[in-house]
C-alpha cells in the first residue's frame, strides 16, 4: 500500500480516502480530511459487499447526489468520498450528515466534481491501489 500517494491524492481532490482491512479496521486515512463515514461500520460494510459483487469499482450515489467510490482488492477495501455532483446548500448537507450522526460543528462542505471527473479520479486511484 502506498500511503504517501493516497495522502497526496486525497489532499489534491480534497476528499477522504479510507482503506479498511478484512476485519473492517481502518488501516489508512488522511487525518487532514474529515471522513463522515468513518464511524459508520454498516455503511462501510454495505459499500464493501456491493463492490465485491462486481469486477469494476463501485460508484454509489445517494439521494443528495453525493458519491462514494469503493474498490476491493484481496482483503482490503478502499473508499473515496464523499464527493458531491452538485452544490449542496447547508440544509441538504446537514441532512446528509445527520444520517451518519455527525455533529453540526463538524459539518464541512464537499468537493464538487462532475461524474466524469469522479470516474477519472477513481481510475487514477485504482491504478495505484490495484
Amino acid at each position: 500500500m502506498n500511503s504517501f500517494l493516497f495522502e497526496k491524492i486525497s489532499n489534491l481532490i480534497k476528499t477522504s480516502i479510507l482503506i479498511v482491512d478484512g476485519y473492517d479496521n481502518i488501516v489508512f486515512e488522511n487525518k487532514d480530511i474529515f471522513c463522515p463515514i468513518k464511524e459508520s461500520r454498516e455503511f462501510i460494510i454495505y459499500l464493501k459487499e456491493n463492490a465485491k459483487k462486481q469486477n469494476s469499482p463501485l460508484i454509489y450515489r445517494d439521494e443528495y447526489a453525493v458519491c462514494f467510490a469503493c474498490l476491493v482488492k484481496d482483503n482490503q477495501t478502499l473508499i473515496i468520498g464523499p464527493i458531491a455532483t452538485k452544490h449542496l446548500d447547508k440544509v441538504a448537507r446537514h441532512k446528509f450528515y445527520r444520517r451518519f450522526n455527525i455533529k453540526e460543528e463538524n459539518e464541512t462542505t464537499f468537493t464538487e466534481m462532475s461524474l466524469g471527473e469522479i470516474l477519472n479520479t477513481v481510475e487514477l486511484i485504482a491504478g495505484v491501489f490495484m
